[in-house]
Order: C-alpha cells, then sequence, then structure tokens
C-alpha cells in the first residue's frame, strides 16, 4: 500500500491527500498532478501562484449579501425589542390595559417590568451582535 502525501492539482486548483500521482482524486482528471514537496521551485511557483490569482465572484457577492441579511436580522430585531420596551410601558401607564383602569395593580407592573426586560434583553442582543462584526 502506498503512503498519501499533499499533491497539487492544476485543474481544479486544490491541495489534496493521494497516493496516486496521475490522476487527480478530486476532479478525476489525468496530467495535472504535481508534488509540491518533491522540488522546492515547484512549492514556490504554487505558492506564488495562489497568491496572485484573483478571489472568485461568488465569494464576494456571498459576503454582501451575508451583510445585508444580517442587517435586516438586526433592523427586525431592533423593532421588536422597541415594541417589547413600548408594550412594558404601555401596560403601566394606558389605563385602557390594565385589570383596574383606576389604580396601578402590582400585576400590572410585573407585566409591565416583564415586557421590558424582554425588550432590554433583545437590545442587548442588537448591541452585542453589532459590536462583534465591527
Amino acid at each position: 500500500m502506498r503512503e498519501f502525501r499533499p499533491v497539487y492539482c492544476k485543474y481544479c486548483r486544490q491541495t489534496l491527500l493521494s497516493d496516486n500521482l496521475e490522476k487527480c482524486s478530486g476532479c478525476g482528471k489525468v496530467g495535472g498532478v504535481m508534488d509540491p514537496t518533491a522540488e522546492p521551485a515547484v512549492l514556490a511557483d504554487l505558492v506564488a501562484r495562489k497568491q496572485a490569482e484573483p478571489e472568485p465572484a461568488t465569494e464576494t457577492m456571498g459576503r454582501g449579501f451575508g451583510g445585508a441579511l444580517h442587517f435586516f436580522g438586526l433592523l427586525r430585531l431592533t423593532l421588536t425589542g422597541l415594541v417589547c420596551l413600548g408594550l412594558g410601558l404601555a401596560v403601566v401607564l394606558i389605563p385602557d390595559l390594565r385589570d383596574n383602569p383606576r389604580t396601578i395593580s402590582g400585576s400590572d407592573v410585573a407585566r409591565g417590568i416583564g415586557a421590558s426586560v424582554v425588550g432590554f434583553v433583545v437590545m442587548g442582543l442588537v448591541f452585542f451582535s453589532t459590536k462583534r462584526h465591527q
């Protein structure tokens, strides 16, 4: 049994572990496999080509699209947090939302504090998420 070693395929431009120096195990093409450990010049040429090749357009587009999705997710979380905060205040301040419109009871305050705490937690998630991505 032969030993696996790193090889580079010129066709699929990948470095793979293989025991076959004739056929690429990644793309299946014959004749493009090189052993970069055989000659230091081949390895240096391989590194220079890898650094010089441009970034594929699909990866560039993916980053922008992912950023837009992240922005809209954060926008929705922000709105959810603000709604929860507003609901917490409304339950305490608007008489029609209380159990007894004439007085503020402990259960009204507890519901208002609960909704406000949820709003603060959601806003905290938005804050720490934006800090992490900057």
